[in-house]
């Protein structure tokens, strides 16, 4: 299958290695994995570590390098950092979460990252010595099976969501609090391409409903 980020992974690099702010970047998830890969839905992630998150996270000087963002927010993720998740131009949906060095490396000797990079992972730049950490980090636990009661929860939980969506997309609700929730979310200059973006992905799920 066509390597459809690789010209996103290729401008991160290059970003990296003229930004010495950048300390190390990690891509995790389905891209990295060989026995079940990436397929067209597959987005790509990343962990990027820097010494100051708020240059990647608040300001398009990180996303208007690597291509043509329609959405863009932000949420807080592991390690105590914070995750920038954007969708480019092409449906391309990235998912950069920012975190320090110290906060990267803490997150490894702890242990916190081994299930994640277990699932797939590679160092794609270090400038760091994250790469010698990695090699050193406790080792994945056994995993624990979810009791009935938590499954059937989980379950309940999924399918409740599932029907709540729908019924808020079936009612029109999200047109109007679409646009003034992505610019608020956002925060930058182009909120009309995002609900220009996102009414046009809707409209496709109304008409298969």
């Amino acid at each position: 299958m066509t390597d459809r980020f690789r010209e996103i992974r290729e401008r991160l690099l290059e970003l990296a290695k003229t930004d010495t702010d950048i300390a190390a970047i990690i891509e995790i998830g389905s891209q990295t994995r060989a026995d079940q890969p990436a397929d067209q839905f597959s987005d790509l992630d990343v962990i990027l570590a820097a010494q100051e998150p708020g240059r990647f996270l608040y300001t398009e000087e990180l996303i208007s390098r690597l291509g043509n963002p329609l959405i863009s927010f932000t949420e807080p993720t592991l390690a105590g950092g914070t995750e920038r998740r954007v969708l480019f131009e092409g449906s391309l949906d990235v998912d950069i979460v920012v975190v320090t060095p110290g906060q990267l490396k803490a997150a490894a000797e702890s242990g916190e990252l081994t299930g994640i990079l277990a699932r797939g992972s590679r160092v794609l730049f270090d400038r760091m010595g994250i790469s010698d950490v990695l090699c050193t980090a406790p080792g994945q636990e056994p995993g624990k099976l979810m009791s009935q009661q938590e499954f059937i929860n989980t379950v309940n939980d999924f399918w409740f969501h599932t029907v709540w969506a729908a019924k808020k997309l079936r009612r029109g609700e999200l047109y109007g609090r679409l646009s003034r929730a992505a610019a608020a979310a956002m925060g930058y200059n182009y909120p009309e391409k995002a609900r220009e973006s996102a009414l046009q992905i809707f409209n496709k799920i109304l008409e298969k409903s």
